[in-house]
């Protein structure tokens, strides 16, 4: 292992149980599997979020494998993330629309109603939306999941280098994010974060105690549904007539707005435990 890692090498190999853990190659072909077997499920609003939930996994498993075949990890990155923009249209209305009606709750009078217009309108749009994407992308996994068996092998001291990497970027990311509300930066932490995630997953309970589970998967969660406020306030901001007036969308967009920065303010205190 690359120096400075060491500990975590020894740490990770003496929780690790061989016969039981799944090989790295097992894990990217399964992730590809599992966003295949997505797409037959009646709901295609569900199917293309569990779709890309798959691929996420995938890429995370490939970066993590970056230090080891950085040619490999470049080439499935960049297949895998033209699948996921096929599906993106579709995934982030149909997320807007949940995150409306999430919003809706609380809100007062005239901003609850026009919340609840725009969820319905974005509703409509992605249910009309998501099969075509569907049916866009079947071909494009096929590929993908022969990329992915063909992946090089990657030893566990690799891995535990790789791991490590990806630590440091999520670090960086979110030192860059912390206390700022704009897009990129928000929206970069959170994918370096679910970087972490899966290499933690990978490696097993050696990461226990560096990226803290039940914090993570909390984060996670949080850096998400701010995301999709973050989409619906720009969306409300580029087509107010969904929430039927101009008066009408600049009251969702400030309640939206709150709770994007409630949200946030959440993500930076959890964020400073996991990360500092």
């Amino acid at each position: 292992p690359a120096k400075g890692h060491a500990w975590l090498y020894a740490a990770s190999m003496a929780h690790a149980d061989p016969a039981s853990q799944p090989r790295f190659s097992d894990r990217l072909v399964a992730s590809i599997e599992a966003a295949r077997d997505s797409l037959r499920r009646k709901d295609p609003n569900d199917a293309a979020h569990r779709c890309r939930v798959a691929l996420k996994r995938a890429r995370a498993l490939a970066r993590l494998a970056r230090t080891a075949a950085p040619d490999a990890a470049r080439a499935f990155n960049a297949q895998a993330r033209a699948v996921m923009a096929s599906l993106s249209g579709a995934r982030d209305t149909a997320a807007m629309a949940d995150a409306a009606r999430l919003v809706a709750a609380g809100a007062r009078p005239t901003a609850k109603a026009a919340l609840g217009r725009v969820a319905q309108r974005l509703e409509q749009d992605a249910t009309q939306s998501a099969p075509q994407a569907l049916m866009a992308v079947d071909a494009q996994i096929a590929r993908l999941l022969i990329r992915a068996k063909a992946f090089p092998p990657v030893s566990d001291e690799e891995l535990v280098e790789g791991a490590a990497a990806l630590r440091r970027r999520a670090e960086r990311a979110f030192a860059r994010a912390y206390g700022r509300t704009g897009a990129e930066r928000r929206h970069a932490w959170r994918k370096r974060h679910k970087d972490v995630q899966v290499a933690a997953k990978m490696l097993g309970a050696a990461w226990a105690g560096v990226v803290r589970p039940a914090s993570a998967a909390a984060l996670n969660q949080i850096l998400g549904a701010e995301r999709d406020l973050l989409l619906l306030e720009e969306r409300l901001a580029h087509d107010p007539a969904l929430a039927g007036s101009a008066r009408a969308a600049a009251k969702a967009r400030h309640t939206v707005r709150l709770a994007r920065r409630v949200l946030g303010a959440h993500a930076d205190r959890i964020g400073a435990r996991v990360y500092r």
